[in-house]
């Protein structure tokens, strides 16, 4: 077991590197210089801001408030675990598991890194991750890491092809450049694109945003950073800051469709905790159904912003089970093939078999009752017995 060093500013000694596929654990971080490290560890940081204000657009809070939380739920986040994101000194990756864990505390998280940084992927390491999504098999797989270029690597290899065949439920953000066509590994046939929207009103230019100035920003509009397809609807969440309180420092994480991917898979946790017998696409179905409208510039609907409570509503009316058929008060005794022994001698002679025969022909009785009584007749057995 190697440690990978990871002291920038703030934080030494945030992650150790396992075996394999490069699975991490985090470890005890140290205070910022000049504060004092009075909480236990980052698993108790809190996250604020924007994260509240998301949570709250998407009904998280009230899925919460339901005592949903994700039990039972596995999350593969697949990110980088090193590499730090422009303007921040924490790794994305460590940004995206707090995030995961306010919205579902319960459920069980996996990092992965992906090596590289947040644009440019580590192909060996990425599909290590991608490989140990196959063998984990877990419920959810965020992908909190992409590439720059919605060319490369291509959306058709073989791992791309054997993801697609898994089933595996995969969100991951639908690229940070506002090109047209989706960046890897969103482009990926099975794999969920998420696109990022604002999720509070705002004046102004948002922090290491890239020169994406804006006179003003409203709530559920598409972000600017954001790739999106034109003439296809995609599902949405917020991407546009999340801060960390870390040890009492402000700690903004700027703008990124993987916090909108990040958002959307954790939220989707607390729907398979309440629906654990829904599939798949019934749960996607429903946040499309349940969603909120998203247009690019030009008022062309490009995505729908998820709102899982709504979403969860709906799932429990087209889920509830079938009614049970109610019990007859007055059922009508079984029928056996005494019943045709007319002369109540114990046997069936020809005219109760001809009797048997009748109601037979006029649907009275089915045909396992009337070959009993066939079979009484001619075997001339007991039918008292």
């Amino acid at each position: 077991m190697s440690r990978g060093s990871a002291a920038f500013l703030l934080l030494s000694s945030l992650f150790t590197l396992l075996t394999g596929c490069g699975l991490l654990e985090l470890e005890q971080v140290g205070a910022p210089p000049g504060t004092s490290a009075t909480a236990a560890g980052p698993r108790e940081t809190e996250l604020h801001a924007q994260k509240a204000e998301a949570i709250q657009t998407m009904g998280i809070d009230r899925l919460q408030d339901e005592g949903l939380l994700g039990q039972g739920v596995s999350i593969l986040l697949m990110a980088p675990f090193k590499a730090f994101r422009p303007g921040t000194n924490v790794p994305v990756g460590f940004y995206l598991e707090q995030l995961v864990q306010a919205v579902a505390p319960a459920a069980r998280v996996i990092p992965c890194d992906t090596g590289g940084d947040f644009f440019n992927l580590d192909p060996v390491q990425f599909g290590d991750c991608l490989l140990e999504a196959l063998f984990q098999k877990p419920d959810i797989v965020v992908v909190g890491a992409m590439s720059w270029d919605t060319q490369a690597p291509g959306c058709d290899d073989l791992l791309d092809g054997r993801l697609a065949r898994s089933e595996l439920l995969v969100f991951a953000g639908a690229g940070d450049s506002s090109a047209e066509g989706l960046a890897y590994p969103a482009c990926v046939p099975g794999v969920i694109p998420v696109l990022a929207t604002y999720d509070a009103d705002q004046s102004g230019q948002l922090p290491y945003l890239r020169g994406c100035w804006r006179e003003s920003i409203h709530k559920d509009e598409l972000a600017c950073f954001t790739n999106y397809l034109e003439g296809r609807t995609l599902l949405a969440a917020p991407g546009a800051i999340v801060t960390l309180d870390l040890f009492g420092v402000d700690i903004p994480y700027c703008c990124s469709t993987a916090i909108a991917a990040t958002l959307l898979g954790a939220g989707v946790a607390l729907l398979l905790e309440a629906y654990p017998g829904a599939s798949i696409d019934k749960i996607l179905q429903a946040l499309r159904e349940t969603g909120v409208p998203i247009k690019d510039r030009g008022g062309s609907t490009v995505g729908v912003r998820a709102a899982l409570y709504r979403a969860y509503l709906l799932l429990g009316e087209t889920l509830q089970p079938e009614p049970e058929p109610t019990p007859d008060p007055n059922p009508s005794p079984s029928r056996s093939a005494k019943d045709f022994d007319l002369d109540e001698n114990c046997l069936i002679d020809a005219m109760e078999f001809s009797r048997a025969v009748e109601a037979w022909a006029g649907g009275e009785i089915d045909n396992e009752l009337f070959f009993k009584v066939l079979d009484a007749w001619v075997s001339q057995a007991n039918v008292c017995l």
